[in-house]
């Protein structure tokens, strides 16, 4: 429960601040208009708008815009609507990452390791009820179906065959799923995932038994290099959107830079942590 709720409130501060990166935007788009506010008359139903600078207090610079037809009404409302829209939203990020910073974990588990020793034999089912774990078999039969129904593109790619008889595309690839399998984890290669209206399909999907979830490896490729980047910096959005963020539930790997070859030391020692009960970072 600890992992979904800090995931959920990352996943909504990224949003908020992509929301608000945009409202930015816009913003200084229609900077011009900042400076005045609109009044309104009515005359038989109809209403009128006029502009005026703010700080004039003789109405010196009143003007007659018409009605809500008028491009410049409509740009100075929008000018408005921006700039409540970025108060409430900074407002509403100071107070996720307030939330996010004091949260602590009350799952089951959690409070148990934080008690005496003593109390910690507490049969589940006496207050509290413990997640049941995934039967791996059923968990990846279901994933390779369902992949059976969605399957990944370019099948003529898959020409390397691993340690456990999967095959995959690449040498990096290759030593990932060696990796996962001398290590005991279960994994499904290039399983589909639902991610708003399409589907995706991250290098691998695997289940980490003692933490009783999910987890998404995303092999990068060379990001060092910009045209690579720009293809793939998509991808990575799309996980964002869907709340699977980076270190939390995606582990992304990535080619070495100046032509040294993947380095597998660093996503090895994050799965030794999952593995250990701890988190990715």
């Amino acid at each position: 429960m600890y992992n979904e709720i800090t995931e959920m409130i990352r996943s909504l501060i990224v949003q908020m601040e992509r929301t608000k990166s945009w409202s930015q935007r816009r913003l200084e788009q229609n900077k011009q208009y900042a400076k005045y506010y609109l009044e309104t008359s009515k005359h038989k139903s109809a209403v009128y708008f006029y502009r005026r600078e703010y700080g004039d207090k003789t109405g010196a610079t009143r003007k007659y815009l018409g009605t809500l037809q008028s491009e410049e009404v409509l740009r100075i409302m929008e000018v408005v609507f921006l700039k409540r829209r970025i108060r409430l939203l900074d407002k509403n990020i100071r107070a996720a990452t307030q939330f996010l910073n004091g949260y602590k974990a009350s799952d089951p588990q959690t409070v148990l390791n934080g008690l005496p020793q003593i109390y910690r034999a507490l049969p589940p089912g006496r207050c509290f009820q413990v997640k049941k774990p995934v039967n791996v078999e059923e968990w990846r039969n279901n994933l390779l179906e369902l992949k059976k129904v969605h399957p990944p593109k370019y099948p003529e790619e898959l020409t390397l065959t691993c340690d456990d008889g999967t095959v995959v595309r690449t040498k990096s690839e290759q030593v990932i799923a060696n990796m996962l399998y001398s290590l005991g984890i279960p994994y499904v290669y290039e399983a589909p995932l639902k991610v708003g209206d399409i589907w995706i399909h991250p290098d691998f999907t695997i289940y980490i038994e003692c933490r009783n979830r999910v987890y998404y490896i995303e092999h990068m490729g060379f990001f060092a290099s910009e045209e690579y980047a720009d293809r793939n910096e998509p991808r990575l959005s799309e996980y964002i959107r869907a709340g699977i963020l980076p270190d939390e539930k995606l582990i992304l790997s990535f080619e070495g830079t100046g032509g040294r070859a993947f380095n597998s030391r660093i996503l090895r020692r994050k799965l030794e942590r999952l593995l250990a009960g701890k988190p990715l970072a």
